[in-house]
């Protein structure tokens, strides 16, 4: 079982770091960011499906639930925060087929993103320092790499403006 574990594992991370690696080996353009994520992540939750719909959790009821939690907050907070700092500035994305679109890149993207949290969480052995970890590796890839480089060449205001979300200072 721990052999089968550690290949689940080292399997659904390449599909996490293929989903948000892929602009380097394929040009991201048309409805490509639409297909990619979305499907590396649908990979990683039918991968760990079963693993993670199996494990019972001191809440007395399964993980699958708690998973099922974490999405809702994810998807409240990220609604929350776009009351709060302004959303639907593009007039265009709030057709009702841009809305499905995002949708549907979106949901599994987050709930492949929970089960694979839940699945390192249940397999560790020191599960604080694990879902630490896990947390800040997961939250460093919800923003693309490119951002990342462009702060090696940005001021102090620049990048704490741009690692709280917030608009470049004037």
């Amino acid at each position: 079982m721990f052999v089968r574990s550690r290949y689940v594992f080292l399997l659904s991370l390449l599909l996490v770091l293929t989903a948000y690696f892929y602009p380097l080996f394929v040009m991201p353009r048309g409805l490509i960011p639409y297909v990619i994520p979305p499907v590396m992540y649908l990979l990683v939750l039918g991968l760990l499906f079963r693993d993670v719909r199996a494990v019972r959790t001191f809440f007395e009821g399964g993980l699958l639930g708690l998973v099922l939690l974490f999405f809702v907050i994810g998807v409240v907070s990220d609604f929350l925060l776009g009351f709060i700092s302004g959303f639907g500035r593009n007039p265009l994305t709030l057709t009702p087929t841009l809305i499905l679109m995002n949708l549907m890149r979106e949901v599994p993207i987050v709930v492949g993103t929970e089960f694979f949290r839940g699945y390192v969480l249940i397999n560790s052995r020191r599960v604080k320092t694990s879902l630490l970890l896990i947390s800040l590796f997961l939250t460093l890839t919800r923003f693309t790499y490119t951002r990342y480089l462009g702060l090696a060449s940005s001021g102090y205001p620049e990048v704490v403006a741009s690692l709280s979300g917030a608009s470049r200072p004037s």
